[in-house]
């Protein structure tokens, strides 16, 4: 007998079994354009320092919305934006806030230029940390 997946089902993502400490890591291996900056924010790390949040929201994010508005490479887009789906659905809520609060936060915004192409990159788990992450964004305190 023939087993056929459902449409609707996903195989197990790579990226779950990453714990928090190596999403970094994850990121260069399977972007690895992008190992240069990544690992010149490394070295200035203290011992012990994992420093996930600062690579996403000193590196990664900066070159995201560099590339969102000049469209120069969207191959290397859509793989960060898989990797990125594949992290915001991650079973562990650390590597989640990552995605939320290192990237979507400083992404978010209806008047930023490149919103409607952001749109058509975000998988849906991704959509849903950007909407919470600009809702508190913008939520008057």
């Amino acid at each position: 007998m023939k087993l056929v997946r459902s449409p609707t089902a996903q195989a197990p993502s790579r990226l779950a079994a990453v714990p928090y400490s190596g999403l970094t890591s994850a990121f260069v291996e399977q972007i690895p354009e992008l190992r240069f900056p990544v690992d010149q924010l490394r070295r200035t790390f203290k011992d012990g320092e994992s420093g996930e949040h600062r690579v996403f929201a000193e590196v990664i994010s900066p070159f995201l919305e560099e590339q969102l508005l000049n469209a120069r490479d969207r191959e290397l887009l859509r793989r960060v934006f898989a990797f990125l789906e594949e992290a915001a659905k991650h079973p562990d809520v650390l590597v989640r806030d990552v995605v939320a609060q290192s990237v979507c936060e400083s992404l978010c915004g209806e008047s930023q230029p490149w919103s409607a192409h952001l749109r058509k990159l975000m998988g849906p788990a991704t959509a849903q940390l950007m909407k919470e992450a600009c809702e508190a964004r913008h939520r008057p305190h």
